[in-house]
């Protein structure tokens, strides 16, 4: 994997390498990556993915609009129909795209019994009727670290000092630091008066150690990003993904003006979509998203894929 450090292991069959380590995250046998495989080969390697489709009810104070125009419910209702139509149809035509679902991982069990009673299947019989889930972190698309690095670090091998629970000791260890450094003061009180030129000074002193801190922090996440990001990568050219139409909350637009980095897609579901489009993979937008699909357009991002029309009939019932 380019841009990991690390000696492979004595097989150099990176594609053997990339199924094993697939089948560890995703938690998969033998049979059950086969049947996949198969079905999304019958559609040119198409898949239907959605992100954290229930989000919004889970973490409702998550929720904002800044035109006002839409609540938290009316958003949850609406994508919540989109997933619940695209479950019923993944499960009803055992010959249309699989279905991804990208959840948080403290609501994998939850979300497992409620797309079973969705389906009207057994939670054991999801994946054989073509779903599959790919937990992530927190409020976040990013597969989940912990289950990623070690399915990684199983097949290659890491040097210590950048093993995850190398690397994780060490973020707790500078966030602990930060919090050491604000927890010494009443930061609100100084909001309240006007600061004397020793408590400016102290202040300023204390913003570059946090700030030097953070960045020590940032650079190791970015470390366990490479390994996230190389995991999702494995699963994608296992199972065959060429394409993808993704769904759910949310897609929003980052662009740091004070940054040399080109606008990207950010949110739960956008940085999926930026991730998948890195790796190669056609990724057209759902429109049961948030936010909606004509306002990414009018500001510069792709929403459809190109090629779609390749991809078999049938498939216009999830867009």
């Amino acid at each position: 994997m380019e841009g990991i450090p690390g000696k492979r292991t004595e097989s150099v069959d990176i594609a053997r390498n990339n199924e094993i380590i697939a089948k560890d995250f995703l938690r998969i046998d033998d049979g059950q990556l086969q049947h996949l495989r198969n079905r999304i080969a019958l559609v040119n390697g198409h898949v239907r993915i959605a992100v954290h489709p229930l989000f919004i009810a889970r973490r409702p104070g998550s929720f904002s609009d800044e035109k006002k125009e839409k609540t938290g419910k009316e958003v949850h209702d609406f994508l919540s129909r989109g997933f619940s139509r695209t479950v019923e149809s993944v499960v009803k035509n055992p010959r249309s795209a699989p279905l991804f679902i990208f959840e948080e991982y403290e609501f994998l069990s939850q979300s497992a019994k409620e797309v079973a009673k969705i389906g009207h299947i057994a939670e054991s019989a999801i994946v054989e009727n073509g779903m599959l889930f790919f937990p992530t972190e927190q409020a976040s698309g990013y597969l989940w670290g912990e289950r990623a690095a070690r399915a990684y670090e199983r097949v290659y091998k890491i040097p210590d000092e950048l093993s995850y629970d190398t690397v994780t000791a060490q973020q707790k260890a500078l966030l602990a630091e930060v919090d050491a450094i604000h927890g010494k003061r009443n930061m609100e009180d100084l909001w309240t008066r006007r600061l004397t030129d020793e408590e400016f000074g102290e202040v300023l002193k204390d913003t570059k150690k946090t700030s030097a801190l953070l960045g020590e922090y940032r650079e190791l996440r970015d470390k366990l990003d490479l390994r996230r990001n190389a995991v999702l990568k494995a699963a994608c050219e296992t199972l065959g993904v060429r394409s993808a139409l993704v769904s759910g909350a949310y897609f929003f637009e980052y662009n740091d003006p004070k940054s040399q980095e080109a606008k990207r897609l950010a949110g739960c579901a956008g940085g999926v979509t930026e991730t998948l489009r890195q790796d190669g993979v056609r990724v057209d937008i759902s429109r049961f998203s948030w936010e909606e699909r004509e306002e990414l357009a009018k500001k510069g991002f792709e929403t459809k894929q190109t090629g779609k029309e390749q991809h078999p009939a049938g498939l216009k019932d999830a867009a």
